[in-house]
């Protein structure tokens, strides 16, 4: 069933159309929203250039449609995406590089598109079983990008919740590897700092605190990362 919430007459996205089971968001509706959708991507700083191209209009439509069935989702990963650009440059990494590195922090998880609304609206902690179903996402947001042969994008996505020692172990290009825990770490810091049904946000300097306990993310790069001034600033201007 669909629980339906009147449209903003505006081109912000502040209303609220919630589909419990994304197969069944009509193509109709997607096309409504997609241009508002893509107004508010193309805003965002970096966001338009890094998807530039007829190859990547497919990202706009499918972001409209995690949109439509969680939104949560949608935000956060625009922002995981602002984040992850900003500690691409403060890496150094060249433009072409900081493109695709937005690209997979717009596109991590779209894969929650094939995860039960249940699970993504738990208010409270995840069975065995659940958690099981959420970790899945990160396959289908693969599986989306390799269907669109974004290859180099799918590469970074693929690390996102895997956990690499900092002997690189098993990933020989050593590239890719920081590009997987920068992700993890945009995604971990934006989790921390937003809002939760199970919990309320915390400010940039308790992140830090939190991302150095945390398994998933080396403590090096968390060092560097969020220690350098400009990264902490920007952190801030966060909404």
């Amino acid at each position: 069933m669909q629980e339906s919430h009147k449209r903003s007459t505006t081109d912000s996205l502040d209303h609220r159309i919630v589909y419990p089971e994304s197969r069944y968001i009509p193509d109709a509706e997607i096309k409504i929203d997609l241009s508002r959708v893509k107004n508010f991507i193309d805003k965002s700083a970096g966001f338009k250039e890094s998807l530039n191209g007829e190859e990547h209009k497919w990202v706009y439509k499918d972001l409209t449609k995690l949109y439509l069935y969680h939104p949560e989702s949608f935000f956060h990963s625009t922002r995981v995406a602002g984040i992850y650009g900003a500690l691409a440059g403060l890496h150094d990494f060249p433009k072409d590089q900081i493109h695709l590195m937005v690209r997979a922090g717009l596109t991590h998880d779209l894969g929650k598109l094939d995860v039960p609304y249940t699970i993504l609206n738990k208010p409270g902690p995840l069975t065995e079983v659940e958690t099981n179903g959420m970790q899945y996402h990160m396959f289908g947001s693969v599986a989306r990008l390799a269907a669109h042969n974004d290859d180099a994008v799918a590469n970074i996505v693929a690390g996102h919740h895997l956990y690499h020692p900092p002997e690189f172990d098993d990933i020989d290009d050593e590239t890719l590897l920081l590009q997987h825990h920068l992700l993890r770490l945009a995604d971990e810091t934006d989790v921390v700092m937003s809002p939760r049904i199970y919990r309320k946000p915390v400010s940039p300097e308790e992140a830090v605190v939190d991302l150095m306990k945390s398994r998933s993310t080396t403590r090096q790069v968390v060092e560097y990362a969020v220690s350098v001034r400009k990264g902490m600033d920007f952190l801030r201007t966060l909404p």
